[in-house]
């Protein structure tokens, strides 16, 4: 909150008016600051410097101003209406409170000596004004109203219009509101428009770094919106299809086994054995007609002709674990909860009847 400021302050009043108030009963000095109900009173009203070309109506107290003129941003050697040879710069001041709260109606000088200190319009200073120029720089930190340059920049010899308070409200009843940049062809110099410029929201008067950025438009970003949760919900689809593609092909590996065909081995003359060893151990081994054939470890078919079967392998019997293991974690149930999660934050961000739309009902940008 802003800090409060005593209610009557008359340290501004001119010497001539303080001995005035002293000189008054308590009756008559209460009468004259009171001011209840409409009534004149007493309080700070420097002298307005008025420009020849000026047309000013001021309140009978106090500092409210009509001014018609030409430009001025301050003293009477400001603005397009200071400096000759330019014309067509016509400007229309509406002020209350010129100077602020309380401006000083006299300066007093190191000699003790007081001078009368003239009320000039203060673009910064001033509580509230509505200004229309013909011809102004109104962004210009000088001579105009001290603005950030946005993307617009800072627009200087032009027609403008400018609101400046503590508080602005453009209220419409039933009419709306537009803000349109652009729509003629001529500019008020006579120049030519040839693109349509920009509609700035600056918070602060700060547009450095990247606080300034574009608005979205609503249709398209609902557009977007529905493509993403389009291409999730193909995405979802893929995942639980190949769920379950992995999930049977898991169920086959944990139980599958390789048939072997019976092997016949040739009748082969016995000539003696041999005992021998490695690193393994001893062993003994059959000697044949030129061969030596250890005995077989694995016996391959049966008396009947009939083919065997290998074991299940260690390794893909793992593995295959591991797989039917991970899918608890992401499992056909989930994906068919994410899908209606998914389905339902769509609904909220893209349904007009949805509290949580994305696009308001009532503003609207190009």
């Amino acid at each position: 909150m802003p800090k409060e400021k005593k209610v009557a302050d008359y340290s501004c009043l001119s010497g001539e008016k303080v001995k005035k108030l002293k000189d008054l009963t308590r009756e008559e000095r209460i009468k004259i600051l009171d001011g209840k109900g409409q009534g004149k009173k007493l309080e700070c009203a420097p002298t307005y410097e008025k420009g020849g070309c000026e047309e000013v109506l001021r309140s009978k107290s106090g500092n409210a101003f009509i001014v018609l003129g030409r430009d001025r941003p301050n003293g009477i050697w400001s603005g397009y209406g200071g400096t000759k040879d330019h014309p067509a710069a016509s400007a229309v001041r509406i002020t209350a409170g010129m100077g602020g709260r309380s401006p000083k109606e006299e300066t007093l000088l190191d000699n003790g000596k007081r001078i009368k200190n003239p009320l000039d319009p203060n673009n910064q200073q001033d509580a509230a004004t509505i200004y229309l120029s013909q011809k102004t720089d109104i962004d210009h930190k000088q001579h105009g109203f001290n603005l950030a340059s946005g993307t617009i920049g800072h627009i200087t010899g032009r027609s403008a219009v400018a609101m400046k308070a503590d508080s602005v409200r453009l209220i419409s009843r039933d009419g709306g509101i537009k803000l349109i940049a652009g729509g003629s062809s001529k500019n008020s110099q006579g120049g030519d428009i040839v693109s349509y410029p920009d509609i700035n929201f600056i918070a602060g008067n700060d547009d450095s770094g990247r606080l300034l950025q574009p608005l979205v438009k609503g249709e398209n970003m609902k557009a977007a919106i529905k493509k993403i949760y389009k291409f999730m919900d193909q995405i979802l689809e893929t995942v639980n299809s190949i769920l379950l593609e992995q999930d049977a092909l898991n169920k086959v590996l944990m139980t599958h086994v390789h048939s072997v065909p019976p092997i016949q081995i040739p009748t082969m003359k016995l000539t003696g054995f041999v005992d021998g060893g490695n690193a393994g151990g001893p062993f003994r081994a059959f000697i044949t007609d030129g061969n030596t054939i250890p005995p077989s470890p694995l016996q391959v078919g049966n008396t009947t002709g009939l083919p065997g079967f290998t074991g299940d392998s260690p390794g893909v019997l793992s593995q295959a674990g591991i797989c039917t293991a991970n899918h608890g974690s992401i499992s056909v149930d989930k994906i068919v909860k994410m899908k209606a999660n998914m389905v339902s934050a769509k609904h909220n961000a893209t349904l007009p009847t949805s509290p949580n739309y994305i696009m308001s009902k009532n503003v609207f940008t190009t």
